[in-house]
């Protein structure tokens, strides 16, 4: 990539890739020139963004990085590097999507006398704007077909198209992936039975744009097991699901065995 270079009365203009970065000379020829290597732009808000800062001359000067656009604090908080080196780190998931930033780097030399660089850096958007949904809320392990809807997620950027990636956490809170990168946004799947008490299973989509910027959303289904059963000494207030919803009172159709199968449930007022 080859950099644009002119020099004006003191003042020095970059250009790289076409994006304008003024340099500002004081009336001293030897007070620093302060460069900004801004990253590829827009920038990815969920990866760490890394701006390298020089000076001319190269030696005997202290930096210190400020923002001069949008709400920022350049602290430990979101800084991988320290506000006062040549290079500054942004940690990933701290630019908010969508909105711009402004970032000034001051060049001090022991006389003391300063220059500055400065540079505005556009953040990509992420999709927004939709729901997740499951249908029904409520079924039997391998045996029901849900429906899983990611309705109305849009990128405001205009990153399209969006991918749809759909997953279930298991009892260990480990991703397991039903359909990765779909342009669909439904799916009809069967899911594994939940975790008691509740046997709820959680399920996840992840929307992607085209740039690489992700949303993620999730929503809780009851599944069952087979041949679901319940022991008589658990058949009490609040252990019995009817759609998803617990029940105070129920009549139960025994087998006559000491272990209670439910074979139909009649909820009373």
């Amino acid at each position: 990539m080859k950099n644009l270079i002119t020099n004006s009365k003191r003042n020095l203009i970059v250009v790289i890739a076409s994006f304008l970065l003024m340099f500002y000379q004081g009336l001293r020829a030897d007070q620093p020139v302060l460069i900004i290597s801004p990253p590829s732009l827009p920038v990815n808000p969920q990866e760490t963004v890394t701006f390298l800062g020089s000076s001319i001359p190269a030696t005997g000067v202290t930096y210190k990085w400020t923002i001069i656009s949008g709400d920022l604090p350049l602290d430990e908080s979101t800084l991988l590097s320290s506000d006062t080196s040549a290079n500054l780190i942004i940690r990933a998931n701290v630019l908010v999507p969508g909105n711009t930033y402004g970032f000034r780097l001051t060049g001090y030399d022991v006389h003391p006398d300063s220059g500055y660089a400065e540079v505005m850096i556009p953040v990509y958007t992420k999709p927004t704007g939709g729901n997740f949904s499951i249908s029904p809320d409520s079924g039997i392990t391998q045996l029901t077909t849900f429906t899983l809807s990611a309705n109305n997620w849009t990128d405001n950027g205009g990153n399209l198209p969006l991918t749809y990636t759909y997953s279930y956490r298991n009892v260990n809170e480990d991703e397991i992936i039903l359909a990765e990168n779909s342009m669909n946004d439904s799916l009809m799947t069967t899911l594994p039975g939940g975790t008691p008490p509740e046997y709820e299973v959680r399920v996840c989509v992840k929307i992607t744009n085209s740039a690489g910027i992700y949303t993620m959303d999730s929503a809780e289904v009851v599944v069952l097991a087979p041949g679901f059963q319940l022991s008589a000494t658990n058949l009490t207030y609040g252990n019995v699901l009817l759609n998803a919803e617990k029940q105070k009172n129920v009549t139960v159709t025994n087998t006559g065995t000491t272990t209670l199968n439910i074979i139909s449930v009649n909820v009373s007022s």
